[in-house]
């Protein structure tokens, strides 16, 4: 019989700042209470989901083939990656309403993480057989992101300072991690079109 995986623990201290013992990093009510992922259904496809409230929710992009879920903000924004004819596509669904995410002359993108002013990361390559790079959409565009001297550049995740981590392969196909901090110290304009919906309803 194989051993059941151990419970999460989170500790609650006395400054009222909460503790995940699993990953051995602080988090919050709205990291424990909602969360996106991928699943596989009865037919073998890949479909995303949001849980949220303790209830869970099916992401359907239109057109898509399989979809996945890869990242939320405090704002309920979501991004993921939606499949059709053998192509990846980037989206984000906002209050509601799906946007298709295609980096300029791409054939494949992909949106991984969303920081709580809209600024998305992600990766794209040109064809099936050119090397993936990074980039940064935000409110006045797209921007790549190429690691100096690297083969491939992926960018995985974005705080709320605009400060971008990933993975760089260089030419001898080491892989390595990075921290991309934006030039300038404000990094963003908050909209307030947050989701009025309560996760309690």
């Amino acid at each position: 019989m194989a051993s059941e995986k151990p419970p999460t623990v989170i500790k609650k201290y006395a400054n009222r700042r909460l503790y995940h013992t699993g990953t051995s990093t602080y988090v919050t009510l709205d990291d424990l209470g909602r969360m996106v992922g991928i699943f596989i259904d009865e037919d073998g496809v890949f479909e995303a989901f949001l849980y949220a409230g303790g209830r869970f929710e099916v992401i359907r992009y239109p057109e898509a083939d399989e979809a996945s879920a890869e990242g939320i903000n405090v704002l309920k924004q979501i991004v993921g990656t939606w499949d059709a004819d053998g192509a990846s596509h980037g989206f984000l669904l906002k209050n509601g309403r799906f946007t298709s995410i295609v980096y300029p002359g791409a054939a494949h993108t992909t949106a991984n993480k969303i920081n709580l002013f809209g600024q998305i990361v992600g990766t794209w390559s040109e064809s099936d057989t050119s090397f993936f790079r990074g980039y940064v959409l935000t409110r006045s565009g797209f921007e790549n992101i190429d690691y100096p001297g690297a083969i491939v550049t992926t960018s995985h995740d974005i705080n709320n300072l605009g400060q971008i981590v990933g993975i760089f392969k260089d030419e001898a196909g080491a892989k390595h991690g990075y921290l991309r901090i934006p030039a300038e110290r404000h990094v963003g304009h908050l909209e307030a079109e947050a989701d009025n919906e309560s996760d309690d309803d």
